[in-house]
């Protein structure tokens, strides 16, 4: 006798964490000071692993990852590494995708470089700043002006699977 093939209700609950949580049995992931909440961030995560090992997230930088600065009541980039700062919650989320099982990477066009409005400097401390506090896999740049026609900037389709040969200014 033919089974009939599963609903997509039914194929959604397959991965749920309620409908495989008790199949872990006697399996103890808690430790001291853990609250189950953690536990449950814990499997989350062990499923995306193996559901989604190789998935990555595309974030932009300016109000993404740092507040923007408004001059003449638009938005810009920070021009330098004390007008940097990051967006409120942004190290919780990004922790979180992290431990999700997520590479994260950040990609920016930053036309004011090639205008001569932020220095090489300033855009590598402020690189170095999201390299070194976030969990952020690398930060790819375009430099390019928006009318330069360059194939670097976002939103132009490119390959993501070359994310290493980009532009990196600060090498």
């Amino acid at each position: 006798m033919c089974r009939p093939k599963a609903t997509i209700r039914q194929r959604a609950t397959r991965f749920d964490t309620r409908a495989w949580l008790p199949a872990l049995g006697n399996f103890n992931l808690t430790y001291p000071g853990q609250t189950p909440q953690m536990v449950v961030e814990l499997l989350i995560s062990l499923k995306m692993r193996i559901l989604m090992p190789n998935t990555a997230v595309f974030l932009d930088r300016d109000g993404v990852i740092n507040k923007v600065i408004y001059r003449d009541g638009k938005p810009t980039s920070p021009r330098n590494i004390g007008e940097f700062e990051f967006e409120a919650g942004v190290e919780p989320a990004l922790d979180r995708l992290s431990t999700g099982g997520f590479k994260l990477f950040v990609v920016t066009n930053q036309p004011e470089l090639a205008r001569g409005l932020l220095t090489k400097e300033s855009l590598c401390m402020m690189t170095e700043r999201i390299l070194s506090l976030l969990k952020i896999e690398e930060v790819r740049i375009c430099p390019h002006d928006n009318d330069d026609g360059c194939r670097c900037r976002k939103p132009q389709p490119w390959d993501a699977g070359r994310i290493g040969a980009q532009i990196r200014p600060c090498s």
